[in-house]
């Protein structure tokens, strides 16, 4: 035979057995193998528990893979009984359970709860197979154990304001509280916080609990409370108990005006309740805010001692602004269509008799009932001879800011006015520039010079009286001067002073948080110098003449510093020049600044001289004694400012290669701090860009007046 026909009968046979092999092939299909399971790191059969334990366990499947497993914890009399029976017994019981029964989890472990009543001890059997990738079931594994439980302790409350981290089974908020409408930045809300415990819990071993909450009201009605998702966001709200849940804290708001009862109930994991509920009870006052404003009036009338030490009486200092208010009011009303942005709802109209007046003349802490009717508040305090509010956590001083703090953070605004505003009505020792949270939080104020009381026979110790005015950065702002007529009345022990003291200044942050939003009104004008920064009196000083500015009747003298701002000359005389024999005099008439350039300025004394002596040279030899305007550690000092809390959004989207940003910001509260007494100023007219002249004291409050009331939204974006 040929090697190819070999060959060809070598495929012809191969082709033949391919063909054929399904005459050979086994018809019988493949018989699934059932998966295992069996118990892991679990204690052993009859173990008691005090808590819900851990069960874990382990699949094996041969011939496929385990896809998840199924679980009964059974206490049921027939299962307990078939378990002592024997294995015939309880696999026929085994084979009787529904599959309704089974809880399917993907987990290889599980925590039971193993309910179980107090005093009790409960037998169960817990029950577990697994399932693999054919829905094939295991043969099933049993562990017996017993269950005790014990009720958790009751729960415990406390306010997350309070001054104690204390925890109570019965709590009681002290203060009524302002409640406002939503949570923003500055009202967090009616926040509670609360804990349990439990007695079977261990050291390794700590017993997870659930608590329920309900809130009613004075009347019985269960107020509804808000509803949160898994991710803690408000989805609706709800009335009656809460859902169990692991939450340790809640915030309230948006209440009606009332008294409310908080109740609190905890479950442990075997859901037994305590026995006894845990409260919090409080006083709530849903704010109106739609009066205009509250004017406060905290000028006690001084003692006979307080007048020897300084003091204006009392009605005095109310006439002042029950005549420069008319003014401001009409004065606000023909600002407001100025000041309102376009497109924004118009200012109210501002009407005197709308404004009320509190007489808090021994300064006590202000209601919240009252308060919270106003939109605005404005306290006054001129004199401030109160008796120095104390400071600390009990404080009167602490006292008092909290409710105004409370006030602002559900968008009330408040004005502060007055004198000695830091050591007396803050509690804020001299000398210390350290400043409190209220002042940093509401007002931006940062630093502080608190001034001691005066002493005539220590000019030089911080109370000094050398307040000369108000200095304004912006036109619209009138600068103010010290009314002589009104200090005329400051006596301290038996003697007058030129200028107020105890006007204290401030540093305010220049690095705004968030949108917040700051300005500086108003710097502290010095009478009074500091040797330690300049000298401020040159006394027989030879001036050189300034021939430009110089005519036969009047000289002008160049200062040793022309540089330096002056105040006056005293003595002014030519040792070169005399009429008759006698010494040639200069009369001052004024100092002024000549230069043109406001970084370089040149100041120059003015004095009228005799025609008869002839014009005055530098070649001359003269004396002058002239005084610097006095610069002493007050001057040119922020010590008045308008503050804006604000609560924005930024959205940012990203279109392309462009980055769009939108902001949206809206004013939580307005505040402003004025360490210098109204009272004490001069209310002449001053020349306003728009308005003309104007009464320069009832400007400033017409500007506050608008400040306070004008729609400050703002929204930009950069597209």
């Amino acid at each position: 035979m040929s090697r190819m026909t070999k060959i060809l009968l070598f495929a012809g046979l191969l082709i033949a057995v391919v063909a054929g092999c399904d005459r050979f092939k086994d018809d019988t299909p493949d018989v699934n193998q059932a998966p295992t399971v069996r118990f892991v790191n679990f204690p052993e059969d009859s173990t008691q528990f005090s808590y819900a334990p851990v069960v874990y366990w382990q699949g094996f499947d041969p011939d496929g893979f385990v896809t998840g497993f199924e679980f009964y914890d059974d206490i049921s009399a027939e299962g307990l009984t078939a378990y002592r029976a024997g294995d015939a017994a309880f696999n026929a019981y085994l084979d009787s359970i529904p599959n309704s029964v089974w809880t399917f989890t993907e987990n290889a472990n599980q925590q039971i709860y193993l309910l179980t009543e107090v005093g009790e001890v409960t037998e169960h059997v817990f029950l577990v197979r697994s399932v693999d990738n054919l829905d094939s079931r295991s043969s099933i594994v049993a562990r017996t154990f017993f269950r005790t439980n014990q009720a958790p302790f009751a729960p415990k409350l406390r306010w997350a304001e309070s001054d104690t981290v204390a925890y109570f089974l019965n709590e009681v908020i002290p203060d009524t509280q302002l409640v406002g409408d939503t949570i923003s930045i500055t009202y967090t809300g009616i926040r509670l916080l609360w804990q349990g415990s439990d007695p079977d819990s261990r050291a390794t071993n700590i017993i997870p609990l659930q608590f329920s909450y309900a809130l009613v009201n004075s009347l019985g009605d269960s107020i509804a409370l808000p509803v949160r998702d898994d991710s803690n966001h408000v989805v609706g709200t709800r009335e009656g108990w809460s859902n169990w849940g692991g939450e340790t804290q809640i915030a309230m708001y948006g209440l009606e005006t009332g008294n409310y009862t908080f109740y609190l109930r905890v479950r442990d994991d075997g859901y037994t309740e305590s026995d006894t509920m845990g409260t919090a009870t409080f006083t709530v006052v849903k704010p109106i805010l739609s009066r205009m404003l509250l004017i406060v009036d905290e000028n006690k009338p001084p003692t006979a001692v307080e007048l020897q030490r300084g003091g204006i009486n009392a009605d005095t200092l109310k006439a002042f602004y029950d005549r420069v208010l008319p003014d401001a009011i009409d004065i606000a009303n023909t600002l407001a269509p100025i000041a309102q942005p376009p497109g924004s709802p118009p200012i109210r109209h501002f009407d005197y008799d709308s404004i009320a007046w509190l007489d808090n003349r021994s300064g006590l802490v202000l209601s919240y009932d009252y308060i919270s009717q106003f939109a605005a508040i404005w306290v006054i305090n001129d004199d401030n001879v109160q008796a120095e509010r104390t400071g600390g956590v009990d404080g009167t001083a602490a006292a008092y800011n909290k409710v105004l703090a409370d006030y602002m953070d559900i968008g009330g605004n408040v004005m502060l006015t007055g004198r000695r505003v830091f050591n007396k009505a803050n509690a804020l020792g001299p000398g210390n520039p350290a400043t409190n949270s209220f002042l940093r939080d509401y007002f931006n104020i940062f630093v502080v010079r608190p001034k001691s009381v005066y002493n005539p026979a220590q000019p030089a110790q911080a109370g000094i009286a050398d307040f000369a005015g108000a200095v304004a950065g912006d036109p619209q702002w009138p600068d103010l001067d010290i009314d002589t007529t009104m200090i005329d009345r400051l006596v301290y022990t038996n003697q007058h002073v030129t200028y107020p003291p105890e006007v204290e200044y401030f540093g305010r942050s220049t690095a705004p948080a968030s949108f917040d939003f700051a300005t500086t009104l108003y710097n502290y004008k010095s009478s009074t110098s500091d040797p330690e920064l300049y000298p401020n009196i040159i006394e027989n000083f030879d001036c050189a003449v300034d021939t430009g500015l110089s005519t036969s009747t009047t000289v002008a003298l160049i200062p040793q510093d022309e540089t330096l701002p002056l105040l006056q000359a005293s003595t002014i005389r030519n040792l070169s020049r005399r009429i008759n024999g006698e010494i040639i005099h200069g009369d001052f008439i004024e100092v002024r600044n000549v230069g043109t350039n406001i970084l370089a300025p040149k100041w120059r004394i003015f004095a009228s001289i005799p025609v008869e002596a002839g014009e005055w040279q530098t070649t001359d030899t003269l004396e002058v004694t002239y005084r610097f305007i006095p610069l002493s550690a007050d001057h040119d000092e922020p010590i008045a400012l308008n503050f804006i809390k604000y609560d924005g959004t930024i959205e940012i989207e990203i279109v392309g290669d462009q980055v769009r940003t939108t902001i949206h910001a809206t004013p939580q509260f307005r505040s402003c701090y004025f360490a210098f007494p109204f009272a004490y100023m001069k209310n002449d007219l001053y020349t306003h860009p728009f308005l003309g002249p104007v009464p320069a004291v009832s400007l400033l409050i017409a500007n506050q007046l608008v400040f306070f009331n004008q729609n400050l939204d703002f929204s930009f974006n950069n597209r």
